[in-house]
């Protein structure tokens, strides 16, 4: 748990020093996991990542993205 919570200490200095870099612009799905607090959470609640996937998310960033390009003027 000590290890977990330092891990989050260090990922909130990144994430800061990240958003004064980049901007809200910058802030993509997974900096988000990190900055919100999600991955400690998930680290927490199972030890590890293993039942932590992506894939749907992925999934629905690609069908978005289809829609976005593939059916509006931009």
């Amino acid at each position: 748990m000590e290890e977990i919570d330092s891990f989050q200490c260090l990922t909130d200095d990144f994430f800061s020093k990240w958003l004064a870099v980049a901007g809200y612009n910058g802030i993509t799905n997974y900096i988000h996991m990190l900055g919100a607090g999600h991955i400690r959470y998930y680290l927490k609640k199972w030890r590890n990542l293993n039942r932590f996937q992506n894939q749907g998310w992925e999934a629905y960033n690609a069908m978005i993205t289809a829609f976005w390009h593939h059916r509006t003027k931009k």
